[in-house]
């Protein structure tokens, strides 16, 4: 990093004096950027994961943006970090990438030349301080990982029973090689009933398998921004070319596409690619084949055509576990963080909705206990 920069405290972001490039402020870009995403988040998504974050400096012509703490940078890398990146470059004219870092593990020369972006001033009131590790509940309120190390999305950290059985089995299935009928298949089920965990954990394991099979993720938004910007340089052979490379093509929220007619069609043509020379694919969407609208009729074919297996939502056992996975992982690095069996059945009796539910309800409790300083009490469900 140019110690040439230095630090605006009013803004949070280091500034070059050394250059004279015609690009827009940091933090200028940064405002736009979290406006952005206020707009495509859900509230408790926005407050909870991005609205801390702190752009802090640029370093070799990446923009670095810290996290307070690794349960934050965790979270934040696996759910929102390719969306951040999308919408920065879409507001910035230079295009840069972004880094995003965890400030207590942050390189030293970082926190030598830049001050703490939440330092409290000494006349403010103190608050207590986030503990830091272990990462995070992810999709379809499973845990994600271990404490000491970036977040996973695999079959050892899902919650499986009754609603989830037949598409576990199938995405095992799949990833260690076996038959399972059709080369096209889709998981169905509501947002937040962890299919998206189901899919990297399909990936996890066909990776650990070591068969050497080429496996691809993109969730639907990503492909469409691909996509799009294949279609303004007139040329979409890079993704044809990564697509069409999959022996396993995972695709996620095959539902954000319905009503893209041009996006419909490559998606469709690279499928039966993929398919052609032997491979599998795997959709995820929030609604059966007969249920989904906007697709084309020859899409809507192959679709019917795909095995099926849908995701509902837990019963009483499964969003206990998932409750208590969850909480004995943050009490891994967080010991005051204990959840006794009181808490756990008045959550998991007032929640009945998807697993992504359930874990909200922690990490609002978390952030109730002072960042797992402080034990849960019934009074902070209530």
């Amino acid at each position: 990093m140019d110690r040439n920069t230095f630090f605006d405290t009013s803004s949070h972001v280091k500034s070059d004096s050394s250059k004279k490039i015609a690009k827009r402020p940091g933090q200028e870009i940064w405002t736009e950027v979290r406006e952005h995403l206020r707009g495509i988040l859900s509230e408790a998504d926005f407050v909870r994961w991005i609205d801390d974050l702190k752009l802090v400096a640029e370093d070799d012509g990446k923009m670095i943006i810290a996290a307070r703490d690794k349960l934050s940078h965790d979270r934040v890398v696996a759910d929102h970090q390719r969306t951040i990146q999308r919408i920065w470059r879409e507001h910035d004219e230079a295009r840069r990438d972004i880094q995003l870092v965890c400030w207590k593990q942050a390189d030293a020369r970082l926190r030598t030349i830049t001050e703490d972006p939440w330092a409290v001033p000494a006349a403010a009131e103190p608050v207590p301080a986030p503990a830091g590790g272990g990462d995070d509940g992810g999709n379809g309120g499973n845990i994600v990982g271990a404490a000491s190390g970036a977040p996973e999305m695999n079959f050892e950290t899902l919650v499986t029973g009754e609603s989830n059985a037949i598409a576990v089995a199938l995405a095992k299935r799949i990833a260690d090689g076996l038959p399972v009928g059709t080369q096209m298949h889709l998981i169905a089920g509501l947002q937040g009933t962890g299919k998206t965990h189901i899919l990297h954990a399909l990936r996890h394991r066909a990776v650990l398998n070591s068969s050497g099979a080429t496996i691809v993720y993109l969730t639907a938004e990503e492909f469409l921004s691909a996509y799009t910007d294949g279609v303004k340089q007139k040329d979409t052979s890079a993704l044809k070319k990564r697509l069409r490379a999959a022996d396993i093509l995972l695709i996620d929220d095959l539902h954000r596409i319905s009503g893209k007619p041009g996006t419909e069609t490559e998606l469709f043509q690279n499928i039966r690619e993929v398919i052609g020379k032997g491979g599998n694919v795997v959709l995820a969407a929030d609604k059966t084949p007969g249920e989904l609208a906007g697709f084309s009729a020859r899409m809507m074919s192959e679709l019917k055509g795909a095995t099926v297996a849908e995701v509902g939502l837990p019963d009483g056992d499964m969003r206990r576990e998932i409750l208590q996975r969850l909480a004995a992982h943050i009490e891994l690095e967080n010991p005051g963080f204990v959840l006794d069996g009181d808490l756990v059945d008045r959550i998991q009796t007032g929640i009945r909705g998807p697993g992504r539910e359930l874990t909200g309800a922690i990490w609002n409790l978390y952030t109730e206990a002072a960042f797992g300083a402080m034990k849960p009490t019934l009074e902070m469900v209530e």
